[in-house]
């Protein structure tokens, strides 16, 4: 149970904590699909089920939405800057 309260406490602070970037958009989305357990752990569905079922799935498709864009943004700005600058060796740069 504490390990299930660590990883639902985690994506949200993650995303906090990151500011909402790519990796962080990463684990939430992952951590989202656990949702998805109902369909696999052999109990009986009901309607409620189905409903909450549809309901995350609507939130996923926008999570993957908002995880795309971001990736590709922050793809994007790293090809617009000199990024490796600032990890090379002063030997380096001077070449």
């Amino acid at each position: 149970m504490l390990v299930g309260a660590m990883f639902g406490a985690y994506g949200p602070i993650n995303l906090y904590a990151r500011k909402r970037d790519c990796f962080s958009r990463f684990w939430q989305l992952g951590l989202q699909f656990v949702e998805y357990n109902k369909l696999a752990d052999g109990t009986d569905i009901s309607t409620f089920n189905y409903v909450q079922l549809g309901i995350n799935a609507l939130q996923d498709v926008g999570a993957l939405k908002a995880l795309v864009t971001t990736c590709s943004n922050q793809l994007e700005f790293s090809e617009n800057i000199n990024w490796l600058q600032w990890y090379m060796p002063e030997e380096e740069k001077a070449a």
